[in-house]
């Protein structure tokens, strides 16, 4: 009977998939929690492996929060981030500059308080203390009419403001974007700007939609169940647009978050683990390669998760494997 045996502080658990061939795999889950104190603690409050997508509330009508870890494997690591903007020292503010910077990534954004369109252009914003930074404040937009919904931009179906969702008549006193790009912000009713934002992008959203591949007759008649041949993994990358590192990250990276506590920057260095997985099978032993995969931070808290995946094909001999070995070489933290 196959065997877990983990010898690190982490959460860690198998999971068996068949691959976008059909091809039983065997996949390690590795997920570890960190606070920072002065320096880096594993939590007692660890985030467990997310079993399915979670959503801020109803699924189709909300954001997604946390997104599913049991898939096949991404194709470079995710950087996440939840939180909320923040004025200084818990100070009212009319407009919060965010930035999240890891590694070789950057992010910006420009926070303001609640605004309208008012006789033909942007009321001044409302003073905050802070202001959650989720899709539902950011540029896009869906619909209800009928008893169904009319998506207006598909990159973000939860926003605000999207092109074509008014007339000129009726756009008076509408909510306009809280979050914005400070290098494209809105100006008129017919801009139509990248929505942004700095959490998991839901699975039926562009652009993680063009990666899903094509579902139709022919996929039907020779490749289902398994995923069509212009399927790709990158479909499994949730993160923002401009926060999926390119590759792999180790630990160790830099990494900046600013305007997002209201003590000010959360600055540091990414722990760097280094994880031995290993996989008994028929006698030999094999060394498995985990695979940073998410990088989770949540500024408010000091905390951070990171996820890695480790993977085996075991083509109809998953119970081949005997057991797997889950431990900790030489870290930094």
């Amino acid at each position: 009977m196959l065997q877990l045996d983990n010898s690190t502080p982490f959460e860690a658990e198998l999971s068996v998939l068949n691959d976008e061939s059909g091809v039983d795999t065997l996949y390690v889950i590795v997920k570890a929690t960190f606070e920072d104190r002065g320096g880096w603690t594993v939590s007692d409050d660890p985030h467990e492996v997310w079993q399915g997508d979670t959503y801020y509330g109803e699924p189709g009508a909300s954001s997604l929060r946390y997104p599913s870890e049991q898939h096949l494997g991404k194709m470079a690591t995710d950087v996440l981030v939840e939180g909320s903007a923040w004025g200084r020292e818990a100070k009212a503010v009319c407009r919060q500059p965010v930035s999240v910077a890891v590694g070789s990534l950057s992010q910006e954004l420009a926070v303001f308080g609640d605004r309208v369109w008012r006789r033909g252009g942007i009321s001044l914003p409302e003073p905050f203390v802070s202001m959650p930074i989720r899709y539902e404040h950011a540029y896009g937009g869906s619909v209800q009419r009928d008893g169904r919904w009319i998506v207006y931009d598909e990159r973000n179906p939860v926003g605000r403001f999207a092109v074509g969702r008014f007339s000129a008549e009726d756009v008076e006193e509408e909510p306009l974007p809280n979050i914005e790009h400070p290098q494209a912000l809105l100006q008129s009713v017919s801009d139509n700007p990248e929505p942004v934002g700095v959490g998991a992008v839901a699975p039926s959203w562009l652009p993680r939609t063009r990666h899903a591949g094509t579902y139709d007759q022919q996929w039907r008649q020779t490749r289902a169940p398994f995923a069509p041949e212009d399927f790709s993994r990158r479909f499994f990358n949730v993160s923002a647009p401009g926060l999926m590192y390119p590759g792999w990250m180790e630990g160790g990276e830099p990494f900046s978050l600013e305007g997002m506590h209201p003590e000010g920057a959360w600055q540091g260095q990414v722990p760097k683990v280094n994880l031995s997985v290993k996989a008994a099978r028929g006698g030999d032993v094999s060394a498995l390669e985990p695979r940073l995969e998410t990088l989770f931070l949540e500024p408010e808290q000091r905390r951070l998760a990171m996820t890695w995946r480790a993977q085996i094909q075991c083509p109809k001999k998953v119970l081949d494997v005997e057991s797997v070995h889950v431990a900790l070489g030489r870290t930094s933290w």
